[in-house]
């Protein structure tokens, strides 16, 4: 008797200590799981953006015009005499233009950068945004990365192509001395505006 009386018991406190401790499952755990990827989910997360951007545009026009007349005028006869020496005139004009131009514009951007999430919409998608500064040599270098991305497409390593990002915003900004050295003169800027040549 008195060992069902213990075995009572002790089936009681186990029953109690499950209580106490709640559900195996914990709302963090699928996070923490050893098996799981380490890709961002959620706001605050950091996700590396692989940057391959290219652009290329090419264009080319041409026109012309061609424009001639010519005007002739004479009296011959007046009031029904033959006249020779009243005056007359002759006139003629011939005009052509032609123009044209040509446009090509090739441009490349390869980086990584590393960027937080801000956001997370209704659907699931995460809004990004991170900056990146780099000084080197009295040169400053900015990188700015904005966009909306979907969860799916985020690799096992924790990265996203640039062209996975929607809406994206990719900025690449440099200031310093040898920025300035590449731009022309305000003088120079002003007289090609101005040119109509």
């Amino acid at each position: 008797m008195q060992l069902f009386t213990l075995l009572i018991l002790t089936a009681l406190i186990l029953c109690q200590a499950v209580q106490a401790a709640g559900s195996l499952w914990q709302g963090q755990a699928a996070r923490s799981n050893m098996f799981a990827d380490k890709t961002a989910t959620s706001v605050g997360d950091i996700v590396t953006v692989i940057v391959q951007e290219n652009a290329s545009i090419s264009a080319s026009k041409s026109s012309s015009t061609k424009k001639d007349s010519a005007v002739s005028d004479a009296i011959s006869k007046l009031l029904r005499t033959d006249v020779t020496n009243l005056p007359g005139f002759d006139w003629s004009s011939a005009g052509t233009f032609a123009g044209g131009g040509d446009i090509s514009n090739t441009q490349s951007a390869a980086s990584q950068l590393s960027v937080t999430v801000i956001d997370r919409m209704p659907n699931g998608n995460l809004v990004i945004e991170g900056m990146r500064r780099v000084t080197m040599a009295d040169e400053i270098n900015y990188a700015v990365i904005r966009g909306y991305i979907r969860p799916k497409d985020i690799t096992a390593a924790n990265t996203i192509l640039s062209s996975r990002i929607a809406d994206a915003q990719v900025d690449f900004v440099a200031e310093g001395t040898l920025t300035e050295a590449q731009r022309q003169g305000w003088l120079n800027r002003f007289h090609s505006y101005v040119n109509p040549f």
